[in-house]
């Protein structure tokens, strides 16, 4: 392994669209499952219903009409969801500051100074605009790509992060 590593360090202020872009691509599984959930419950209930051989063919296009709907409507939701939770967390909106070194991470903010060891971080995973640090289910912090030497980024997270807990986009 190539031990050529460097310990960056960055500050960034993260956006309400990398906070958006991040939401939407750590919760766009559940997001599709719902919707194809919706369709199956529609066409189901509409067959059970009684549409016969002629009218079924009517069903299933009513069907993608309502899942679009639906989707329209979890796609502004989603949007205003995440607008209200990026304002009213002030821990988001701070200028955040990592230093990275050989003993972890540390995250400084105005009103915090965290080290996170290596060990500590459970995932990583690589989203296209921002990695995403994870500390426990659900609980982590967001590093924009766009403050990041990728190259160097990964090879520092493979040489001090587990295989089994780093998810780079390919």
């Amino acid at each position: 392994m190539h031990n050529d590593v460097r310990y960056p360090i960055f500050r960034y202020t993260l956006s309400l669209e990398d906070y958006r872009h991040f939401n939407f691509h750590h919760n766009r599984t559940l997001a599709v499952l719902l919707l194809m959930l919706y369709f199956v419950l529609f066409v189901g209930t509409a067959f059970i219903a009684g549409a016969e051989g002629k009218q079924s063919y009517a069903v299933v296009p009513m069907g993608m009409l309502v899942c679009s709907v639906i989707g329209a409507i979890m796609w502004g939701s989603h949007r205003w969801q995440t607008w209200r939770s990026f304002r009213s967390n002030p821990f988001i909106r701070q200028e955040h500051t990592i230093e990275c070194g050989s003993a972890g991470m540390r995250v400084l903010t105005s009103s915090n100074d965290l080290t996170i060891r290596w060990k500590e971080m459970t995932k990583i995973v690589e989203f296209p605009r921002q990695y995403a640090v994870f500390i426990a289910n659900h609980q982590g912090f967001v590093i924009p790509k766009t403050h990041v030497d990728p190259g160097a980024f990964r090879r520092m997270l493979e040489l001090h992060i587990p295989q089994d807990r780093i998810k780079f986009n390919a």
